[in-house]
């Protein structure tokens, strides 16, 4: 017979400290495989959710240019098995403190649920290996495991990243490149990121008539420096004793990345002068460039650049580095140090208490409302055949846009031609297409282009039923030669905003981010995002011989233009 005396006599269920913690070790992969390898978390390209890990390798797939960060495991692998010994002889002892870190990470989770956005399950995934790490091994193993986690971010592909640099990057290397070909004697003209040959009068040689080559994403750095800041850190790691060289090391990254870039458009352009340009870039066929065996050979040019100043650097930082590396840490520790059996059931309580906040964050996913497929548009994608005075004609999309736009992105255009003597205005509708974030800013392409951004400024269009969209407001210019000694400033107004579903619109694509997610969360709505963008080409003068009232009457035709034209390309919602 059972007795209160006798019960709260009886002893606890004793816990063997090595059966705590390879169950402990059980728990967290089995809290990693169900939120990142099974629950089905995102709309990847708005097919059917998959998970955190499944995304992740279809993103990868069809970006050659990121199948690096399919080998950034085997790497953290490797740092972790060089440093078993010295892992071996660490305590365990685990802190709580991982239980809020690992909360952090499921708040980011749910959040990237609720959103459909893949980047906090990245996160979340990151999060939640050093919030294991510290609930199991404590403060001292997250110490040890540092380089190996923070190695970890290079696993998740930075697309936001790459949009913000490349357009710098490629503009960069066009300027470095063309002033290195006018220095050695090879006359060029550089229009945006375009590298163009010289116009030679004598020789009745018009501009790019010798070649025309173009610092595409390819040739800005921007794909090689990714790759290059993983090899920087690793080897700066392993090859580096001290932390300054380590940082100085990943910090060159980025002029090696631009520098290889650079003399691979150099021979380019010399190939191109003295074997001719098919064979120094390579033939178009059926409007597909076909690269040459020596443009793909110029290709390697960038790896060896930067590879070689990377071993140069790292020997002037500390000389015979190569000589100390190594591969495998064979210190020989004591054993694994025994936990005690109050510290073995205190770990296994943490990661019990992780187990359970990570079923209540998947309980609260299944109960989330999601949209599930994106909203109405906002725009008709229909363009006026007049708008007051103004005549409209189609105009179909340009080569250059169709390269550079995503699968599925739709595009409406006409020309706009009013009375006599006012320049025309070009209107121009483009839709999203399945693939997330298929638009982005005409201050990423018109650098591209050779145009100059003087200023923008955000202005109201007030609409006669009392709305008000704000929109941003550039004024560009373009400088181009026309003969010997003569240049010529070209001037545009461009208009242009982001219109999203139920009559939500933005200045800025980047506004339009934060209000999808705002929205996600909040109202339940995945927008669906158009842009709107109205263009006005006005001046045309020699260097130095504008007229600033040409501007602001340009500037206010523009405007009433725009405010004539919104009501007409709104959706009915």
């Amino acid at each position: 017979m059972f007795t209160p005396e006798a019960t709260a006599a009886t002893p606890l269920p004793r816990v063997s400290p090595l059966s705590a913690r390879w169950v402990s070790l059980t728990l967290a992969v089995l809290v990693c495989v169900a939120l990142y390898f099974l629950w089905p978390y995102q709309h990847w390209q708005f097919e059917e959710r998959g998970s955190v890990m499944e995304g992740w390798a279809k993103l990868l797939s069809i970006q050659p240019e990121w199948w690096f960060c399919f080998v950034v495991p085997g790497i953290v692998a490797y740092l972790v098995y060089r440093m078993r010994a010295s892992l071996a002889v660490l305590p365990l002892e685990g802190t709580w403190w991982g239980l809020a870190l690992a909360a952090a990470s499921l708040l980011f989770y749910w959040v990237g649920y609720k959103v459909d956005t893949g980047y906090m399950g990245f996160l979340s995934a990151q999060l939640m290996v050093a919030a294991l790490i510290l609930l199991i091994g404590g403060r001292a193993w997250m110490k040890a495991l540092m380089f190996p986690w923070l190695f970890m971010f290079f696993m998740w592909p930075m697309f936001p990243l790459e949009f913000l640099m490349a357009s710098p990057l490629r503009t960069l290397t066009a300027k470095m490149s063309a002033g290195a070909l006018n220095l050695i004697g090879i006359p060029v003209v550089r229009i945006g990121t375009g590298i163009h040959s010289a116009p030679d009068f004598a020789r009745h040689l018009q501009e790019g008539d010798r070649f025309m080559l173009d610092v595409a994403d390819p040739c800005s750095g921007i794909r090689s420096l990714f790759s290059l800041i993983i090899i920087a850190a690793f080897y700066g790691y392993v090859g580096l004793k001290r932390v300054f060289p380590r940082l100085i090391l990943l910090a060159c990254a980025l002029p090696l990345a631009v520098a290889g870039n650079f003399v691979r458009l150099i021979l380019l352009a010399v190939g191109s002068v003295f074997f001719g340009q098919n064979f120094a870039i390579g033939k178009v066929v059926d409007g597909q460039q076909m690269e040459s065996a020596y443009h793909e050979a110029c290709g390697y040019v960038v790896f060896a650049v930067a590879l070689g100043g990377m071993f140069a650097i790292a020997s002037a930082l500390e000389g015979r580095h190569w000589k100390r590396i190594k591969w495998l840490d064979s210190t020989r520790g004591k054993s694994l140090p025994v936990v005690g059996e109050s510290g073995a059931r205190s770990m296994l309580l943490r990661v019990i208490f992780c187990v359970g906040l990570s079923g209540l964050a998947l309980t609260l996913c299944g109960f989330t409302a999601t949209t599930l497929k994106l909203a109405e548009p906002g725009l008709t994608m229909s363009l006026p055949g007049t708008v007051g005075s103004y005549q409209g004609i189609e105009k179909e999309m340009s080569a250059g846009e169709k390269k550079d736009f995503a699968s599925g992105v739709s595009l409406t255009r006409k020309q706009y031609f009013g009375p006599s003597g006012v320049a025309p205005i070009t209107a121009t509708l483009v839709m999203s297409g399945p693939i997330k974030k298929s638009l982005h800013e005409p201050t990423r392409c018109l650098p591209d282009q050779g145009w100059t951004i003087e200023d923008s400024e955000v202005v109201p269009i007030r609409l006669e039923d009392g709305r008000v969209i704000e929109a941003t407001l550039m004024r560009i210019y373009l400088d181009r030669q026309t003969g010997p000694g003569m240049r010529v400033r070209d001037r545009a107004i461009n208009v242009y905003w982001y219109q999203g579903s139920h009559g939500l619109s933005t200045a800025s694509y980047a506004m339009s981010h934060t209000r999808t997610y705002v929205d996600s969360i909040f109202r339940n709505l995945n927008h669906r995002w158009g842009q709107v963008s109205v263009y006005m080409f006005y001046s045309e003068h020699p260097l130095g011989m504008e007229d600033p009232l040409e501007g602001l009457a340009a500037r206010e035709t523009l405007l009433d233009f725009v405010t004539k034209l919104t009501p007409k390309i709104l959706a009915k919602q």
